[in-house]
């Protein structure tokens, strides 16, 4: 028995290993795959965006300006100033424009940040860009890709034993299609989804770690996340304060996690002070004469809560300019997926847990009301899901690592039920996107995407190549990412029980106490 034991603690090791690396080499085909899939300008306000990067403020001072009809605008590259108009909003058109655009061709644009953005985000990728737009623009997605991996991978390998299982659940409860999709885009959701999630990960990390060195590498990985936050978005540096304040309920306080409070604290206060301090808080300000009669828009705000929460799957608010309406099989697939998910979460849980849990979701709830009762927005949709996304996937993580974090064991069938819908969702979401920019959403849907191309990147990859890449490698990512959550579960619950029998041996069993509540 001992021997048997041995073996089976050399060799499980030496296998993990050879999992994870299968598992990160099938990341880089998967996020290559979406990278790939959209066009110059494929997803919400690209343009706006991509006129902030070539042009960072102050705009006069990092491009030649001119001023329009009494609008200031910038000089940029073709592509970046005109690409969108070739294909937003046109779902029965491909991608391909009446004219080509060149990259040796610059028109006038009104569309750049002045000050609404925090402008870090833009000036960070004004240094990644190329020659061509095109080049840049898929370096681009491949950086905010490449640090989302790296950032996410030190959190893991760095995270207790009992937290790499909920860790790696709520990431895939929460961004089947569109959190993937953000984070190969350029848009600035890409920071603000990877950013929030890291710090909230990472810091609750730090304060679970058992040694010191794990504590201080964990904080400084949340300290990064924070800094992503900060440079992405107003609202998703206010993000941090919201996490903070669920951190807050979740641990009980200890003089040895007083570093961890303070820098919590203090960045929590530079992300309200950012916030406050940006455009898209002023809007609010300036609109908070608008509404009239604000319980009826509450109330009515309040209502249409469901079906905003839908969009953080796609529906109603899917990829693209949200001219690429998902099926109705994928989003019913998604909020199934999604819902399992979140009702396995809330079974049961301590004060600690409901609290915390409570400041996260009251976030994603009570702003979007709050926004629109000031009547920065019409409604429920201007304002878009999407804006509230990064929150999802902390909501999950801190439903499932409460309390110890590790009484999740869904059965075989439910795995492959989960495994199997979220391969669904991801992959036919790929294929829809695909299909909508290389030839147009009109007809019938064609299986191979090959068959008739109107649009596509200058390389010697296929459409259809490329959707074949990424379905395989996101169902190797899906089984690896498995295979892996179940054996970190499996050694956090050896642990615990071998914890259990050197502290109470002869003793009557009771059950541990949580990590957060030592």
């Amino acid at each position: 028995m001992n021997t048997t034991r041995k073996e089976n603690a050399t060799s499980s090791p030496r296998k993990q290993q050879l999992v994870a690396i299968l598992f990160f080499i099938s990341l880089i085909g998967t996020g290559f795959s979406w990278i790939m899939a959209s066009p110059i300008g494929g997803s919400p306000d690209d343009d706006f965006h991509m006129g902030s990067i070539w042009c960072p403020r102050p705009a006069e001072e990092s491009c030649q300006t001119a001023v329009i009809n009494g609008v200031l605008n910038i000089k940029v590259p073709e592509p970046v100033a005109l690409a969108t108009e070739c294909h937003a909003h046109k779902p029965d058109h491909a991608a391909v424009c009446p004219r080509p655009l060149s990259d040796d061709k610059e028109a006038f644009s009104a569309r750049f940040d002045i000050a609404s953005y925090p402008t870090a985000y833009y000036r960070f990728h004004h240094l990644l860009i190329q020659e061509t737009v095109a080049g840049s623009i898929l370096l681009m997605r491949a950086v905010n890709f490449f640090i989302t991996v790296t950032l996410f991978a030190g959190i893991g390998a760095l995270l207790e034993k009992n937290l790499r299982y909920p860790y790696l659940l709520a990431m895939a409860a929460s961004w089947a299609p569109m959190g993937i999709y953000f984070l190969t885009s350029i848009n600035p959701s890409s920071w603000a989804i990877a950013g929030t999630f890291a710090y909230a990960t990472a810091m609750w990390g730090a304060l679970s770690a058992r040694d010191d060195k794990r504590r201080w590498a964990l904080t400084a990985l949340a300290l990064v996340g924070a800094l992503l936050s900060f440079g992405s978005r107003g609202d998703a540096a206010f993000y941090i304060f919201v996490v903070t304040a669920a951190l807050f309920f979740a641990f009980a306080k200890k003089r040895c996690h007083r570093p961890q409070w303070i820098l919590a604290s203090v960045l929590s206060l530079v992300g309200i002070y950012l916030m406050m301090s940006g455009g898209q808080a002023s809007n609010v300000v300036q609109a908070s004469s608008v509404s009239s009669n604000p319980i009826a828009i509450a109330l009515r705000t309040i209502v249409d809560l469901p079906r905003f929460f839908g969009g953080l799957v796609g529906y109603e608010f899917g990829p693209g300019w949200f001219d690429i309406p998902l099926s109705g099989t994928i989003v019913v697939l998604a909020i199934f997926v999604t819902g399992s998910f979140l009702f396995v979460g809330i079974r049961q849980g301590s004060w600690r847990k409901w609290m915390s849990a409570l400041m996260v979701f009251g976030a994603m709830a009570g702003i979007p009301v709050l926004i629109i009762v000031a009547g920065a927005y019409p409604h429920l949709g201007p304002y878009q899901p999407r804006y509230i996304l990064p929150l999802l996937a902390v909501l999950m993580f801190v439903l499932f690592a409460s309390d110890g974090g590790i009484r999740l064991r869904p059965s075989l069938p439910q795995r492959i039920v989960l495994m199997t819908s979220l391969w669904l969702i991801l992959s036919f979401t790929l294929h829809t996107i695909l299909w909508r920019y290389v030839k147009g959403l009109g007809g019938v849907p064609p299986f191979n995407l090959d068959a008739l191309v109107s649009w596509w990147w200058n390389v010697p990859i296929s459409p259809m190549t490329t959707w074949l890449i990424g379905a395989a490698s996101m169902a190797v990512t899906l089984l690896t990412g498995s295979y892996l959550a179940r054996e970190t579960l499996q050694l956090a619950q050896d642990g615990t029980q071998m914890s259990n029998d050197t502290s109470y041996r002869g003793e009557a069993e009771s059950p541990e106490r949580p990590l957060n509540e030592r």
